[in-house]
């Protein structure tokens, strides 16, 4: 691999680089996380996993006696937490709580009491894992199964603590999106893959190739990225930065 290439990485350079002990960490927008490899004052980071962590837990996965490689990966996409509700104008991302302010006193019933109001308060984001969509050549299980509930269960699959992996195949991609623009308001609606809408909606695509743009098309996402991957060739190995769009 071009070590002076570092803009696009496909699933080819992904394992050669596994292969080659060159994969550094992945960092992402949201969380924080204690590297206590590093430096004493440098050792509170963005969130991040390690890239070899993620190419293993995908590799020993197994759907119905069948490994994920075998189904022909094509691309993989961050999503959840450690990615949802980040973009160049709320980086990083927070969910809004809402809490009691004291602002000042008030008279009630004969006395002088404290007054209170509720204000929004940004609240930054914690990951507690990674969580991704890894996209197959083949289906993982028959697509007419995947709108269920428990037969998404048996494609998601958490191997280390800190990584989450839902793997779909491109037919039930396409469909799942197409379902999901279709029934999104309707409440009746229970066929709906929100993993994979998820990941169309707040993903970042960090290893992929040509294919993924095939399924944006031919599925009609409206598909913005937010963010993007930036990769860079560090001390002897390869990291990605994810990092809000401009």
């Amino acid at each position: 691999m071009d070590e002076d290439n570092t803009d696009y990485l496909s699933i080819k350079d992904f394992e050669y680089l596994h292969c080659a002990k060159k994969l550094g960490k992945l960092y992402f927008p949201n969380g924080k996380k204690r590297d206590d490899n590093a430096p004493i004052f440098h050792r509170n980071k963005s969130f991040f996993i390690e890239l070899n962590d993620l190419y293993e837990t995908i590799d020993k996965c197994q759907i119905n006696n069948q490994s994920i490689p075998s189904l022909e990966i094509i691309s993989i996409i961050a999503m959840g937490d450690t990615v949802n509700l980040c973009d160049s104008t709320t980086y990083p991302g927070y969910t809004i709580e809402k809490i009691k302010s004291r602002n000042g006193l008030e008279w009630k019933n004969g006395w002088w009491r404290p007054k209170y109001i509720s204000i929004d308060k940004k609240v930054p984001i914690q990951p507690k894992k990674a969580e991704f969509l890894v996209i197959t050549e083949k289906n993982p299980v028959p697509i007419e199964h995947i709108g269920r509930t428990s037969v998404r269960a048996i494609c998601n699959y958490t191997g280390n603590t800190n990584i989450k992996i839902n793997v779909r195949g491109i037919e039930q991609v396409i469909t799942s999106i197409k379902d999901g623009l279709n029934n999104i308001h309707n409440t009746n609606f229970i066929g709906i893959d929100k993993e994979t809408v998820d990941a169309f909606t707040n993903g970042v695509p960090i290893i992929f190739d040509h294919q993924l743009r095939y399924i944006i098309a031919e599925s009609g996402a409206d598909y913005n990225y937010s963010a993007k991957t930036e990769w860079h060739f560090g001390k002897n190995n390869y990291f990605a930065i994810i990092k809000p769009t401009d």
